[in-house]
């Protein structure tokens, strides 16, 4: 049974922050314990070998941004969640999207748990390739993945919003099935019906950024916020293919435009979409 240190908690807590974990119990009110079960296990593995191979004279990571302002402690946890969501970050996005779906649609297998109440499935995983496969398991036997990406859109599940310039143009997400098929194409999670439930409220909006050529790059997510008794849309995330860092070019270009799409009384926000999840 693995045990874990005041520290490694420390370093649990800070891989669940930079995943932004807490806020998904909005769709299972045990997303983050299922995360930490799974993801957040393997990476506190993961982190003893990693000390392991820094003992024996291995380059410790570097850090991948400004980390001045935090204590040490944070600093080494902080490195070290960087350095593990980039050499997993293919694999920890389809995982979590299995954990969303799984808590969303309440999969049985998440109530066959050990005497510590931790889901059997997740337990048996000792790598990240073996929770990897079995989300790959369950999204091929899912209905809906099979057909998702054939999906012919109409008029009521994608809307032009406007031109961006240099061939690029927005379109707002607007139905279940056009989650699916951005979900698909991008790689991260706002389809399978994770998302589908904010579509119904007011303020709550999807887009896309496409090409000249109709592929997406970037997905936007506008939540409403109450600032000063006035309910106003604020930008809850953009996310590129895979949840990477969407390229300065096309955020330059989108810039301009949120503007508009975030006003609250204009028509682009007000009939609207999705659930407070952390990322894709």
């Amino acid at each position: 049974m693995m045990e874990y240190t005041d520290d490694e908690q420390i370093g649990q807590k800070v891989l669940l922050q930079e995943l932004d974990a807490e806020p998904m119990r909005m769709i299972n009110p045990w997303m983050p314990e299922y995360i930490n079960v799974s993801i957040g296990r393997l990476f506190i593995s993961w982190s003893r070998q990693l000390d392991r191979d820094i003992a024996a004279g291995a380059e410790p990571p570097l850090p991948s941004r400004d980390l001045g302002r935090f204590e040490d402690v944070m600093q080494r946890w902080i490195t070290k969640t960087d350095a593990f969501l980039g050499t997993h970050q293919y694999e920890l996005v389809e995982v979590l999207d299995w954990l969303l779906l799984a808590g969303a649609e309440r999969h049985p297998w998440l109530y066959n748990v050990d005497d510590r109440n931790r889901p059997k499935k997740l337990v048996k995983c000792q790598t990240i390739e073996a929770l990897f496969e079995e989300s790959q398991k369950c999204m091929r036997r899912h209905p809906k993945g099979k057909r998702k990406t054939e999906i012919d859109l109409g008029i009521g599940d994608e809307q032009f919003v406007m031109e961006l310039g240099a061939g690029y143009t927005l379109v707002q997400l607007l139905s279940p099935d056009a989650l699916d098929v951005e979900s698909a194409r991008m790689k991260h999670c706002i389809g399978n019906g994770v998302y589908d439930g904010k579509l119904d409220i007011p303020g709550h909006c999807f887009f896309s950024v496409r090409d000249r050529n109709g592929q997406p790059h970037a997905t936007v997510e506008i939540a409403p916020k109450d600032i000063d008794g006035v309910a106003q849309g604020v930008v809850r995330q953009i996310q590129g293919p895979r949840n990477t860092t969407v390229v300065p070019a096309i955020l330059d270009l989108l810039t301009p435009a949120l503007d508009d799409i975030l006003c609250h009384d204009t028509p682009a926000v007000l009939p609207a979409p999705a659930p407070p999840v952390g990322r894709f």
